[in-house]
């Protein structure tokens, strides 16, 4: 008996699944396919489903084990595949797939503009925050990636992120080995210009804040607690008997201050890189704020070029926006399954991973769409929780974008009971009360 199944949606949903056809169109999702290898032959298996079946569960199911991936692959695709088919789909060819399509969802996330920066940062494109995570692997692959320290059999890999405040997510995404140093996976070139990079402690280097400044960027760091900059010009003065600060390095200096802030030019040392067998030392001027903590009594310094436009509260505050970062991360480690990858297979691995990359933005999508159709409510909604809602949004999410991609989508047949895993094809190992059946 057939019947009619009517979708109720909305205008969010409405704009939600344009969004996503835009950013990943059924016909680009074929050729990319063609282009990595992924597909000789289109009856072979549907590309397009394969990477809505694989970003709609990966990042949302607790357990995304290949037999569940295969089973709701089946539903959709007009080709059903055994478990051995779909196990050897896993192959560099998909991994290269899937990264391109990460590549294209992080340029059309940029593109949104879902952060409206404030009147005093009107002058600057965005706000980026560098920043990497240990994501940890299947023991049996710790001889491909070692883990830097760890008595127990253990693997991981580094995933390193530029962030784009402006389009609330990752602007670049990076893989290393673990063992990779932090400031190493930073690449300071021209795409800083008229940019705001917040600088954390792993990757503090002079020679890399004059290439900052070099390149037409500006950024906000910590100082290191072994760096002893020589101060030229103080910016704020105070009554009375003041210590002076000009001409002295702020080490000697700090301990007698008892002013609640420090704005000053300081000077830095540093050395060039190594040019025909040589190497030369260079000097920085940037500014310096130093915010005394009324509890503790200690002095929590900043370094800026930020001019004094900024206030060095300001500064402070701006620097602790550095957090977004650290609640991207744990979104996709806590709700899209980054965790931990229990796979030991290295294409399905990074597979995996990418996957899961792509889930993360696809709620962002949601995200962002929800709050744009609700301006009154928009400070409300949170990222994480509501990434713990996007999973019960997933099985409509998969019939809108079926249905606008034009695809059939088989809710449930519960008489194929072979397909859905409830049958077992040793047949020899009965149970006890099936050695007594007719």
């Amino acid at each position: 008996m057939e019947f009619a199944v009517k979708l109720r949606v909305s205008k969010t949903e409405q704009r939600i699944a344009d969004r996503l056809r835009d950013a990943f169109p059924k016909d680009w999702l074929h050729e990319q396919a063609k282009e990595t290898g992924l597909i000789k032959r289109l009856r072979d298996f549907d590309p397009v489903v394969l990477f809505w079946v694989l970003v709609l569960n990966v990042g949302t199911e607790t357990n995304a084990c290949l037999e569940t991936l295969r089973r709701n692959y089946n539903k959709a695709a007009d080709k059903a595949m055994v478990y051995s088919s779909f196990y050897e789909r896993f192959t560099p060819e998909l991994v290269a797939y899937l990264h391109a399509c990460v590549i294209r969802g992080l340029e059309h996330l940029a593109s949104w503009s879902n952060v409206h920066l404030a009147e005093s940062l009107k002058g600057f494109k965005d706000i980026l925050i560098q920043d990497s995570t240990v994501i940890r692997l299947h023991e049996k692959l710790q001889d491909k990636y070692p883990i830097t320290r760890g008595r127990k059999a253990a693997a991981g890999v580094k995933l390193s992120c530029l962030m784009s405040v402006v389009a609330d997510g990752p602007k670049t995404l990076r893989l290393y080995p673990e063992r990779t140093a932090e400031a190493k996976t930073l690449r300071i070139g021209p795409w800083v210009k008229d940019s705001i990079l917040l600088v954390d402690l792993g990757f503090y280097k002079h020679h890399a804040f004059a290439k900052i400044k070099e390149n037409g960027g500006h950024f906000v760091s910590r100082l290191k607690d072994s760096s002893d900059p020589y101060i030229v010009k103080a910016f704020n003065t105070v009554r009375g008997n003041s210590v002076q600060v000009e001409g002295n390095h702020l080490r000697d200096v700090l301990p007698l201050l008892k002013r609640e802030v420090l704005d000053c030019e300081v000077e830095l040392d540093f050395r060039r890189r190594n040019y025909k067998g040589k190497t030369r030392k260079d000097t920085l001027r940037v500014r310096l704020v130093s915010i005394r903590n009324e509890e503790t009594g200690e002095y929590h310094s900043y370094l800026t070029t930020l001019g004094e436009d900024f206030t060095p509260n300001e500064v402070a505050s701006l620097y602790r926006c550095r957090w977004e970062i650290e609640i991207l991360f744990r979104q996709l480690k806590n709700k899209h399954g980054l965790d931990k990858i229990p796979f030991s297979n290295e294409n399905a691995v990074q597979a995996i991973l990418w996957t899961s990359i792509l889930t993360m933005l696809v709620h962002r999508c949601l995200y962002h769409t929800v709050r744009e159709d609700n301006p009154k409510l928009r400070r409300g909604y949170s990222r994480e929780k509501s990434a713990k809602q996007f999973k019960e949004h997933v099985p409509k999410l998969f019939l809108l974008l079926f249905h606008w991609y034009e695809l059939e989508y088989d809710l449930a047949e519960i008489s194929f009971w072979e397909d859905s895993g409830a049958f077992n094809p040793y047949r020899k190992n009965r149970s006890h009360l099936q050695e007594w059946e007719a």
